[in-house]
């Protein structure tokens, strides 16, 4: 089967809209599992680019094993509720485990490509189940465990990446970044911003009341004089960009209008770029 033919994932699906939102396009900037004579073939090429671009899409299954948990804990409170013995399980969620685990999965397509190549992982967690990818979550999952530190003798404690990061000086140094993607609905924020302060404490009073027509008729009142859709679905790259890298990408590559690109500063701090 060529790969012109093969049928996509949902999260391929999801990136080529990505791609195509930046105005690139398979046949023309990329192609989808080309062959160039290596033994793997990641998901996407950009081979015009100097240096080319290979990208491996991974996606978050609902049946891993902190899912399966996670439903199984669910099962049993809500028996435990019937039986009026009380909500009383909790576990606590790893995401860096199942974060890592995609990236690093990753690293057996990008072998062949490593010292000629940009190479990055993305992450689609729309198939997935309670993933987070605020951006310091997810480059926790990458840099190190996310670490209050208070010095000695007093001082202000800060924010460090800490033990367990998989992208180091020296380790897996052929990652250029990492891409995470979301599926966000841009004008249902900026509607709910326009709400609060035309109406404050209303939409409280109307949702707590149960006054949904009233709740939705402002909603739509306010989408029409400001000519927003709240429904309107975009695709959104957060980009974590490696300092390691053997070869770098230029942040100005993911130029979604939505698109977060975060590095780190001369002097170390994680940032925004």
């Amino acid at each position: 089967m060529s790969a012109k033919s093969k049928k996509r994932t949902d999260s391929e699906l999801l990136f080529e809209q990505y791609l195509n939102s930046l105005g690139h396009h398979e046949g023309v900037q990329f192609e989808y599992e080309e062959d160039i004579g290596h033994s793997t073939r990641p998901d996407y090429r950009f081979g015009k680019e100097t240096p080319p671009i290979v990208f491996e899409v991974k996606s978050f299954s609902s049946e891993s094993r902190q899912s399966r948990a996670i439903s199984q804990q669910a099962e049993e409170n809500a028996k435990r509720m019937a039986q009026g013995k009380g909500f009383g399980l909790a576990m606590h969620l790893n995401q860096y485990k199942e974060q890592r685990a995609k990236v690093e999965k990753a690293r057996v397509q990008f072998k062949a490509y490593r010292h000629d190549h940009v190479c990055i992982p993305v992450l689609d967690r729309n198939t997935g189940f309670l993933i987070d990818f605020e951006p310091r979550i997810l480059a926790g999952s990458l840099f190190g465990d996310v670490t209050l530190v208070t010095p000695r003798g007093g001082g202000k404690s800060y924010w460090t990446f800490g033990s367990n990061g998989i992208l180091q000086p020296q380790m897996n140094t052929s990652f250029s970044a990492v891409c995470a993607l979301d599926v966000i609905k841009p004008d249902h924020k900026k509607l709910m911003d326009i709400f609060q302060k035309e109406y404050g404490s209303i939409s409280e009073t109307l949702l707590e009341c149960g006054d949904f027509p009233t709740f939705s008729k402002l909603c739509n009142e306010i989408s029409d004089k400001h000519g927003l859709d709240p429904e309107r679905k975009i695709v959104k790259a957060t980009v974590i960009m490696n300092p390691h890298a053997r070869i770098s990408i230029t942040p100005q590559f993911f130029s979604g209008e939505y698109d977060e690109v975060w590095g780190f500063d001369k002097n170390g701090g994680f940032v925004k770029l």
